[in-house]
C-alpha cells in the first residue's frame, strides 16, 4: 500500500516508509509519480511472508511483486540518484544476533533519497528492542484483543499468567493464551450467531472472528518449535537462561 500510494499519492504525501512491504508488478509497472518522494524500507532477507527476493511467478498466490533489489533499484532510478553506498550499522561480531546493512542512494543535486534498511536473516516479526529475531507476534495479537474484544483480552491475561506462574514456560502462556482468546471469540460466535454482543456491548462481526482464527494459526504456526522443545524436555523456562523466543 505504502508503494502504491508513492505512485498515485505523491501530492499528498512526502514519504512512504513500508516495513516488510513489496511493491506489486502492476504497481511498479505502471508507476509514474507527479512528485517522486524519499522512501525507506526496512525488511528482513529471510521473509518468508513477504520474500525479499520477490515473487514475480506468483508462486505463492498473494500477486506478482518485484524483489527489495529491483524496487529499492526502481525507485532510486526515479530520482536519478547517482550515488549508492552500503553502511553496517550492526554487526554479529559487535554482539547482535543479526548484520543489519543500510543501503543509501542519495545525489548531489538531489534533497530526496532512497533508503533501505536490510535485516539478514531476519523474518517477517522482528521489532527492535528483540534484535530482530522475532517473538512479539504474542505481543501484537494482545493488543489487537485488548482493542477489540477487552472481556477476551482480560481472559487470556489471567489465564496466561496463570500458566506462567505454574509451569514457567513463556512459550506455554503464549500458545494456551492465544488457544484461549480464539477459542472463546469463537465459542461466543457459535452460540449466538455470527454477529452477537460483547459483554462491553460491541458486536464480534464476522471479520473480528475471521482475524481472531488468523491471528490464532499464525502464532500456533511460529511456536510449533517450542511446542517439540516442550515434548521433548529441552524448552528453557523463565530464569534458566537461552532463547524463550520461537526463531524465524
Amino acid at each position: 500500500m505504502s508503494y502504491l500510494l508513492a505512485c498515485t499519492s505523491s501530492d499528498l504525501f512526502k514519504a512512504v516508509a513500508p516495513v516488510a512491504g513489496v511493491m506489486m508488478k502492476e504497481t511498479l509497472d505502471n508507476c509514474n509519480p507527479q512528485n517522486p518522494i524519499p522512501v525507506f524500507e526496512i525488511h528482513g532477507t529471510n521473509d518468508k511472508i513477504s520474500l525479499f527476493q520477490g515473487d514475480i511467478e506468483n508462486k505463492g498466490g498473494w500477486g506478482s511483486y518485484y524483489g527489495l533489489p529491483e524496487t529499492i533499484q526502481f525507485w532510486a532510478d526515479k530520482h536519478n540518484l547517482d550515488k549508492n553506498e552500503n553502511i553496517y550499522i550492526a554487526s554479529k561480531g559487535e554482539g547482535d544476533q543479526n548484520d543489519i546493512i543500510f543501503e543509501r542512494y542519495w545525489s548531489e543535486d538531489n534533497i530526496n533519497e532512497v533508503w533501505l534498511y536490510k535485516i539478514v536473516d531476519a523474518g517477517h516479526i522482528w521489532p527492535v528492542f528483540t534484535s530482530f529475531r522475532g517473538g512479539k507476534g504474542v505481543a501484537t495479537a494482545f493488543g489487537v484483543f485488548v482493542a477489540l474484544f477487552p472481556p477476551v483480552a482480560l481472559l487470556v491475561l489471567f489465564c496466561s499468567f496463570l500458566l506462567l506462574a505454574a509451569f514457567r514456560y513463556v512459550s506455554l502462556m503464549s500458545m494456551v493464551g492465544t488457544i484461549t482468546g480464539a477459542g472463546y471469540v469463537a465459542l461466543v460466535a457459535l452460540l449466538n450467531g455470527p454477529d452477537v454482543a460483547s459483554v462491553a456491548g460491541d458486536p464480534y462481526h464476522d471479520s473480528y472472528i475471521l482475524l481472531a482464527g488468523v491471528l490464532f494459526l499464525l502464532i500456533e504456526y511460529k511456536h510449533f518449535p517450542n511446542l517439540l522443545r516442550l515434548i521433548s524436555g529441552t524448552e528453557p523456562k523463565v530464569g534458566q537462561g537461552g532463547s524463550l523466543r520461537p526463531q524465524n
